[in-house]
């Protein structure tokens, strides 16, 4: 007996133990929209019914209450680039942007570097951030945050 419980000992001791990594925190919101944050460096901190996600670049702060879900991920969801007040288009490496006029756009790629920051000049498409390598895009366009995929 005293053998087998010194076998199951050594045996556990030896189990490598280690925690997944993700690259991504995402929360969908009640409204449907999503929020993707890279994983790298993420703080997040809960007070009064409010969750707040850190990530040294980006700050979201939002009611528990108006979350349906939040995960992480190794993938960042992509959805329909499309709401009632801004759309993206993406074609040749680029990005089209309609928005209204002076409207906020800032574009920052999965590493939370800013690609682009502009104000928008008119109510029409209009190009924002030249040529882009191919990857997984965050457009912020004043309060709304939306995710592109240029490929």
């Amino acid at each position: 007996m005293k053998n087998l419980i010194l076998l199951a000992t050594v045996l556990l001791c030896n189990v490598n133990l280690f925690a997944e990594e993700y690259d991504y925190f995402t929360f969908t919101r009640a409204d449907g929209s999503e929020v993707t944050l890279p994983a790298i460096g993420l703080k997040i901190t809960f007070n009064n019914g409010m969750i707040t996600a850190i990530n040294g670049q980006e700050t979201q702060t939002v009611s528990l209450a108006n979350i349906n879900s939040m995960y992480f991920s190794n993938v960042a969801g992509i959805r329909k680039i499309l709401s009632s007040d801004n759309a993206i288009n993406v074609s040749n490496h680029q990005l089209f942007v309609t928005s209204k006029k002076g409207a906020d756009i800032t574009v920052t790629n999965m590493l939370g570097m800013v690609v682009c920051r502009c104000v928008s000049t008119s109510d029409n498409e209009q190009a924002v951030g030249g040529w882009l390598p191919e990857g997984v895009y965050i457009v912020k366009i004043d309060d709304q945050t939306l995710k592109v995929m240029v490929k």
